[in-house]
């Protein structure tokens, strides 16, 4: 394990139970931009493709 996963575990440690939502909220909100910039690379992979 990295050492910045380490350091983002003790911080979610340190995170009140109440508030993990928001972490999670961010996390999802994160990972959508990242299947964006995934489904834009295919999109252009299947057209240059079809070329």
């Amino acid at each position: 394990m990295t050492q910045i996963r380490q350091d983002a575990i003790k911080l979610r440690e340190q995170i009140p139970e109440d508030k993990i939502i928001f972490i999670i909220q961010i996390m999802q909100g994160m990972q959508g931009l990242y299947a964006d910039d995934d489904m834009k690379q295919r999109a252009e992979a299947f057209q240059h493709l079809e070329k």
